[in-house]
Formats: structure tokens, C-alpha cells, sequence
């Protein structure tokens, strides 16, 4: 547990650090954000993101969106 906490905390000191810059920047978009901070967020509540068992989708936690 206090890896899970420490872990959190790197992840919010590092999102305050970068966050004006990440407001000011016209190309950081939703996938990135994802990518960056909300899948380990996800992770780090225990949430299965990347289906390493190969459960089915319709039995799945989380499924990926679709981009166009």
C-alpha cells in the first residue's frame, strides 16, 4: 500500500509541476493525457487497463475507447 501512495503522490507532484504548460500547449491533447497521467491513475486503483489475462470485452473493467 505505501508503494501504491507513494506512487500517487509522484504522479500528482508531477501533473501540479507540468500543469500550466499542459494548458498553454495547443497540441497536448485527450490521448495524452490518458496516456500520461489517467491510465496510471487507473492502475494505481487496482483497475485492469491493459487486459493482461485476455479477458473478454463484454467481462472487461475497462475498454478503450475508438478514435476516428
Amino acid at each position: 500500500m505505501t508503494t501504491i501512495i507513494t506512487e500517487l503522490k509522484e504522479l500528482i507532484i508531477r501533473f501540479d509541476t507540468d500543469f500550466n504548460n499542459y494548458k498553454r500547449n495547443a497540441h497536448y491533447n485527450e490521448a495524452m493525457t490518458r496516456q500520461k497521467y489517467i491510465d496510471i491513475f487507473l492502475r494505481l486503483l487496482g483497475w485492469d487497463i491493459t487486459n493482461p489475462m485476455g479477458i473478454l470485452y463484454n467481462d472487461r473493467e475497462i475498454v478503450a475507447e475508438e478514435y476516428s
